[in-house]
Parts: C-alpha cells; sequence; structure tokens
C-alpha cells in the first residue's frame, strides 16, 4: 500500500507541489521483519526495501494494525492513542506524511479502492 501511495503522489500534482520544499526520509518497521522507507526529495518520493540509515521519523507497529491502519478499517489518531503503532523522531514530518496520504487518497479514490480491495 505504500509502494501504491509512492507511485501515486508522483503523479498527482497536488502531491507534488506539497512535497516540492519538503526533504525527509520516513522509516517503517512492520512486525519484526518488514523494513521499509521512503524518501521525500525535490517534489518527488521512492520507497525503498531495508532500513535507512538516517531516518527523520520512524513508524513502528505490528502487521495487522498497520494494515488496518491503510485499510482505513481503523483511525491512525484512536490507533496512535491505543499505543497500536508508535513515531519516533520528527512529528512534523510524520504529520505531513499523513497529509500526503490524505491528498493521494483523495484525488484517487477509485484506484486506491482497487488496491484495499487486493490487500484484504
Amino acid at each position: 500500500m505504500v509502494k501504491a501511495l509512492t507511485w501515486l503522489a508522483n503523479r498527482t500534482k497536488e502531491a507534488k507541489d506539497f512535497m516540492e520544499s519538503w526533504d525527509a526520509t520516513i522509516q517503517f518497521e512492520i512486525g519484526d521483519r518488514e523494513r521499509f522507507f521512503v524518501q521525500v526529495k525535490d517534489g518527488k518520493i521512492a520507497f525503498f526495501d531495508g532500513k535507512s540509515e538516517n531516518p527523520d521519523v520512524t513508524i513502528k507497529s505490528d502487521p495487522e494494525y498497520f494494515t488496518k491502519i491503510l485499510l482505513g478499517e481503523m483511525d491512525p489518531q484512536e490507533a496512535y492513542t491505543f499505543h497500536r503503532y508508535e513515531v519516533s523522531g520528527s512529528i512534523v514530518d510524520g504529520t505531513k506524511f499523513k497529509r500526503l496520504g490524505e491528498i493521494v487518497a483523495n484525488s484517487h479514490k477509485k484506484a486506491l479502492s482497487l488496491v484495499r480491495f487486493f490487500l484484504r
């Protein structure tokens, strides 16, 4: 789902404009095994497998809750309140990533509905 978000963000004018003056690396640690990160730079976002050497933000979650959040089955604020995921590092960059997701979701509702369907 995060790969789909990066692909769509790079093809969405509003998302590209939003990312224009933002440079950040966001690390995801999902369960004990899955590690990947996204890097926002020069108005683009890229997806990488593995661990970043110096992330600005790290998001850690259990795979079950991470999937529920991405599928829209769990509210991110509620999940955070109940410690279903942890955020360390720059809260500003974490909040910006959330906003980027909202921009992409609003611009590509049909495409994301298909992705959600296949992830279930």
